[in-house]
């Protein structure tokens, strides 16, 4: 018999074991990746989340976009798409990994970085991004942008020229318009850069440095792969030299002839500067390139500015012929528009509203990346989309799957440029997910150019180079220097403030116009740094964009504050308006009475607990939170980032509002993460309660919704105050109008008990009194800015993307073509027209979900003061204080300056009356938060029988 060796079989056993441990090392490995691992809890295909092979393959394939589609159809907004890789298609994906303040460094993985020494505005880390975006920047700046269109004009002519020619010598008069296009942009773009085109346009055939640049792409798409996988990461990269080798050669000659040209300037024969003189142009150091980093982004811009947008028309164009009403239409308003081609500019297309929406349908529809661009988690983790995500994870938005969701888009799968017309179909679209572009400071340099209006903006008074109209604007009272504007420039003026351009409303028409009937475009939130990205870290329900994050802030306000629940409300706001009207018997401290009235009914709601006295700490930390937020957005070291955004890139240590948006994010959440648990914490129902068991709730963190019942209390109870504190003012000045109001009292209810809430339809002239104080010193002189959240075009001005549009709601209510001797207060005026406008409460969906709590509770403290009290000037050293109505605080809520008035109770039997009225009034606070429940309880089985 024949007898393995002792050493062969001792050889035989040690692979066995090693091929053992391997396969053992390998089973460990998937159970860790798919049971342990971090990301293990997020939706995903089992074997893409134990290996990166799938996704690496499906890449080189060319189809993970497809596939990407599938499964985030398949597991929702999140899904694991590598072990440590997680795929988005939510519009607040773009700003929790993309925006503005945060720090996902690039997942090098995934990106190639060249033999030259300079990395590309791609690449570049942010010391070096920042300097090179400024340069390349330049080449979009206005001026730029009129020299690109004289360029691009002749390569324009060309084109049709060819394809006129080329249709008449085809069989059947077809052409492949994709080759066309590749031929305009490669060689507009090789002029713009290099100064001479590629003569594809002349020749109609391809140039080599175009197959160098597409052969690039594919075998970009498989060693950026290689580095997912750094054992066989050598192998990948010698197979691609040894099969790619002549068009590696061949790139690297490209490379090297264009590093020669370009200290020479490539001088071109147009007299008109190029992109390439831009880049070149010696700006100072802090934004100049040298050859070689000009030499490493030459290769991106001619891809990013030719392909890309070939691409683009090649999907447009398919579109448009497979929906030919969408063709005729934009051929209609074409050629209505213009007699010939020399009339068609960079401005006057911009200004066609179905031109630029079949556009951005295409690019919708046929993104050229319609992958992400993946980040990195930095350390420490980050909340993606309200979901706490470990550091280290690869993360990106996939924009095709994104723009294809259901929940971003109504009919995804439809061709329908109408959804981007202000008044189109699109109403509830989340626009704010389509970013083609990407956003925040990493976002697209040519993103200029593709929302360069070059339009006419609103008029306003002339300004300045950088800071605009800032030296016009002044300190206090701007809201008065805007009316005057009105009157010179008309109902809707344009300013631009620093970096900003504000859009300022000045009729009741303009605003409804343009806020209510195409809210779909106009209902979205400026950007506010201090308050907005420090202060409250994206978590600010007044001031969220509009998408799906507000609305799940809004749908969770609006259940709070319906109908029947706001009727309910009122048992609370009898029993406080009935206190303060007894507490001013002992003092005359009306500011304080009304903030402890209108924080009690909101603390009593929210958080479950009365606050009985105005000494309580929580009115005062609330205020006092609210001041140093309205504070320090105001004071002018951290207004300035307000108006020049681009300084937020600077360190947190030359950034005075970086360090106190900090300090006074950490002094919110936890003053009213404390209220909240103390809510959750109360035997009875409460809004904390109800909020946190609402389902839609349960995949917020903590403190997103401690700012959601924040927002509540803070939009409920400073403004009310404020209008109390107007409506003492008014009552001193007008002592004929309490007269009137207290006559229609007297007979209405009598002195035999108070007014109640059902006497109010008996009570027209009150009601018209309170209308009146609304009016005649609004609250928020200048609104709440809205912003459009794409370009938009009214009264034939330009409307760009992201402008601070607000309602000067000064102007608007103070208009004498409205409003017959606006500076007197007549209350009259809504007997005689009960449909007056109003700006109080806003405009369209950003419109205070609580106007009719706010109304319960202003009308029941002022029936109640008027019927009880008189009103007075206030003497001191014998000598009447004289009241100034139009001497306001500044702030976005501006109450009266500081004033003294007296308020004497009217006779003994009202004095006897208010006080036992309070002391019969229930006051423990579970016992009234009971009763609300059950009348909450009992109104909707009321409703739900009378709908039955």
């Amino acid at each position: 018999m024949f007898v393995l060796p002792t050493t062969f079989m001792s050889v035989s056993h040690g692979i066995y074991q090693l091929l053992f441990l391997a396969l053992l090392a390998t089973a460990w490995r998937i159970y860790s990746n798919r049971f342990r691992h971090p990301l293990s809890h997020y939706p995903g295909p089992f074997f893409w989340t134990i290996s990166r092979l799938p996704y690496a393959v499906t890449y080189a394939q060319g189809t993970l976009h497809r596939r990407v589609r599938q499964l985030h159809d398949v597991y929702g907004d999140v899904v694991r798409v590598a072990p440590d890789e997680l795929s988005y298609r939510t519009e607040q994906a773009w700003k929790d990994i993309h925006g503005y303040s945060r720090n996902f460094p690039k997942d090098m993985r995934f990106y190639q970085t060249s033999k030259n020494k300079a990395p590309s505005v791609v690449i570049a880390p942010d010391g070096v991004h920042g300097r090179q975006k400024r340069a390349i920047l330049r080449a979009f700046s206005e001026r730029a942008m009129k020299s690109h269109e004289h360029l691009l004009r002749p390569f324009v002519d060309s084109l049709i020229q060819k394809l006129q020619h080329a249709s008449t010598s085809t069989e059947g008069g077809a052409v492949d318009l994709t080759e066309w296009y590749n031929y305009i942009m490669f060689d507009f773009m090789a002029h713009e850069l290099f100064g001479q085109s590629l003569g594809y346009l002349e020749n109609g055939v391809n140039h080599p440095w175009v197959d160098m640049l597409f052969g690039s792409i594919k075998v970009w798409a498989f060693l950026s792969q290689s580095k997912y996988f750094p054992n066989l990461s050598w192998i990948i990269k010698t197979a691609v030299r040894l099969f790619c080798r002549d068009l590696l050669n061949h790139r690297s000659k490209k490379l090297g002839c264009i590093a020669s040209k370009i200290p020479e300037g490539e001088g071109s024969d147009s007299s008109l500067p190029t992109f390439n003189s831009f880049l070149r142009a010696n700006k100072g150091p802090h934004s100049t390139l040298s050859t070689e980093e000009v030499l490493s982004n030459h290769s991106f811009m001619m891809m990013a500015g030719s392909e890309t947008t070939a691409t683009l028309l090649s999907g447009c164009t398919f579109f448009l012929l497979k929906h030919p009403q969408v063709y005729k239409k934009l051929t209609s308003e074409i050629r209505n528009r213009f007699s010939s081609s020399t009339e068609m500019t960079f401005s006057s297309l911009a200004n066609m509203a179905y031109l630029r929406a079949v556009l951005q349908e295409a690019l919708r529809m046929y993104p050229p990346l319609p992958l992400g661009m993946p980040r990195v988690v930095p350390p420490g983790g980050a909340i993606i989309s309200g979901q706490f995500v470990p550091e280290k994870t690869s993360v990106a938005v996939a924009s095709w799957a994104t723009y294809q969701s259901s929940s971003n888009f109504n009919t995804p799968q439809m061709f329908l440029p109408e959804r981007w017309l202000d008044t189109g179909p699109g109403d509830n679209d989340v626009k704010g997910a389509m970013q083609p572009f990407s956003v925040g400071p990493r976002a697209c340099p040519g993103k200029n150019a593709w929302s360069s209006k070059q339009q006419r903006l609103p008029p306003g008074p002339p300004a300045l180079p950088v800071i605009g109209n800032l030296h016009q604007m002044p300190r206090r009272n701007r809201w008065r220097a805007l009316q005057r504007w009105h009157k010179l420039y008309g109902p809707i003026i344009s300013l631009r403030l620093g970096q900003r351009i504000a859009i300022s409303l000045g009729t009741h028409k303009v605003a409804r116009e343009l806020l209510e009937l195409r809210g779909n475009n106009y209902s979205s939130r400026p950007r506010f740094v201090v308050a907005g990205d420090y202060v409250s870290e994206g978590l600010h329900s007044i001031l969220l964009p509009y998408g799906n994050q507000w609305r799940i802030h809004h749908r969770i306000h609006r259940d709070l504050l319906t109908n029947h629940r706001t009727q309910a409300y009122r048992y609370l706001q009898d029993i406080e308006s009935k206190q303060i009207v007894y507490d001013m018997l002992k003092s005359s401290d009306f500011v304080g009475h009304f903030r402890r009235y209108t924080s009690s009914v909101m603390f009593t709601l929210a958080y479950g607990k009365r606050l009985e006295s105005p000494g309580r700490h929580e009115i005062a930390e609330a205020s006092k939170i609210t001041e140093n937020i309205s504070l320090a957005a105001d004071q002018a070291k951290n207004m300035i980032v307000e108006v020049y955004p681009v300084l937020d890139y600077i360190p947190r240590c030359f950034a005075p509002w970086k360090r106190i948006g900090a300090r006074l994010h950490a002094q919110t959440v936890q003053f009213f993460e404390q209220q909240m648990l103390e809510g959750l914490r109360s035997p009875a129902w409460n809004w904390s309660k109800h909020i946190i068991a609402r389902n839609e709730t349960k995949d917020l963190s903590n403190k997103e919704i401690v700012y959601i019942l924040g927002a509540l209390y803070e939009a409920g109870s400073e403004t009310t105050a404020t209008v109390l504190q107007i409506f003492v003012l008014a009552s001193v000045l007008h002592p004929e109008c309490i007269g009137h109001a207290q006559l229609e009292l007297d007979e209405s209810v009598g002195n035999d008990r108070m007014p109640t809430f059902e006497d109010m339809p008996r009570l027209p002239y009150l009601n018209a009194f309170i209308k009146e104080v609304l009016r005649w010193r609004p609250i928020a002189p200048l609104g709440i800015p809205h912003a459009p959240s794409k370009i938009g075009e009214f009264m034939g001005y330009s409307i760009p993307e992201g402008a601070t549009i607000f309602p000067n709601n000064w102007t608007l209510d103070l208009d004498d073509a409205v409003f017959r001797d606006p500076y007197a207060f007549k209350p009259e005026r809504w007997l005689e027209d009960p449909n007056l406008p109003l700006s109080t409460f806003g405009f369209g969906r950003r419109a205070c979900p609580g106007k009719q709590m706010a109304e319960n509770s202003l009308y029941i403290a002022i029936a109640r003061l008027i019927w009880g009290y008189n009103f007075h000037h206030a003497y001191e050293n014998g000598l009447r204080v004289e009241l100034d109505p139009w001497d306001m605080k500044e702030g976005v809520v501006s109450p009266p300056a500081t004033f003294s008035a007296v308020l004497s109770v009217r006779s003994s039997v009202h004095q006897r009356l208010i006080e036992l009225e309070w002391d019969s009034a229930e006051k423990d606070v579970n016992g009234i938060l009971g009763q609300i429940e059950s009348l909450m309880g009992s109104r909707a089985a009321a409703q739900k029988d009378s709908s039955a």
